[in-house]
């Protein structure tokens, strides 16, 4: 409650100020978590990933941690699903200066983890700010908030995942291909394959992107002359 009303003062001091606030992104980071509630996995480096790995263990991303963007070019309720991570906020100020001719680049952050990470740009619409005042209620401690579905609405990615397989009735094997299409240069994403209790197995990334695939492998037709069943498969 404390922390809630001191974010509330910084940003009344801001908007105080018009010019000041037309012209501030306040970026709202925080550090933990205050649980293991995740069910969501981080995303994980390959085995050997440059600068990614801390003698045999992999650092990889941690659990899930809120972050919130206060700005003209963020109003409007919206909720990017890009992932980020605390490195996203350093490479931010890289875009900026870059845009004022004066760029510079964080040594200190890994090539995997800038292909996985945002650097916050597709969370905000620089092409449609809206300016002026802006009210905050303050916070009341115990006091419930009353919020409607589809209070917030996704911003458009410019990348999109997509995964397919396919099978060999020789040797019986599926492949699973997950793509990328669209996205700045480098980038790249993190897919998540589990087992299921139904399906053989469900693909998930970005986005809320799922697909999830089961049936059997159609035999070869020299199987099928030696007399195994014939089977088909579905995805």
């Amino acid at each position: 409650m404390l922390g809630e009303r001191y974010v509330n003062n910084v940003l009344g001091i801001l908007r105080s100020n018009p010019d000041i606030w037309n012209h501030t992104l306040f970026i709202l980071n925080y550090d933990e978590n205050d649980g293991k509630f995740d069910h969501v996995l981080p995303p994980w480096p390959e085995a050997g990933t440059a600068r990614e790995y801390a003698g045999d263990y992999p650092l990889g991303f941690g659990p899930r941690v809120p972050m919130l963007l206060v700005s003209p070019w963020s109003r409007g309720g919206y909720v990017a699903s890009e992932v980020f991570d605390h490195t996203s906020t350093i490479r931010f100020p890289e875009i900026w200066s870059a845009h004022l001719g004066k760029p510079f680049r964080s040594p200190n952050i890994s090539d995997w983890r800038r292909s996985i990470a945002g650097d916050l740009t597709s969370a905000l619409d620089f092409a449609h700010p809206q300016p002026g005042p802006a009210a905050f209620p303050a916070p009341r401690a115990e006091q419930p908030v009353s919020i409607p579905d589809g209070h917030m609405t996704p911003r458009p990615l410019s990348f999109h995942p997509h995964a397919t397989v396919s099978e060999d009735p020789e040797s019986g094997k599926i492949t699973a291909r997950m793509t990328l299409t669209g996205g700045p240069k480098d980038k790249a994403l993190s897919f998540q394959v589990f087992p299921d209790k139904y399906p053989a197995f469900s693909v998930y990334s970005n986005d809320g992107f799922v697909r999830a695939f089961a049936g059997q492998v159609t035999p070869s037709r020299e199987q099928k002359d030696r007399g195994l069943p014939v089977s088909r498969s579905t995805c």
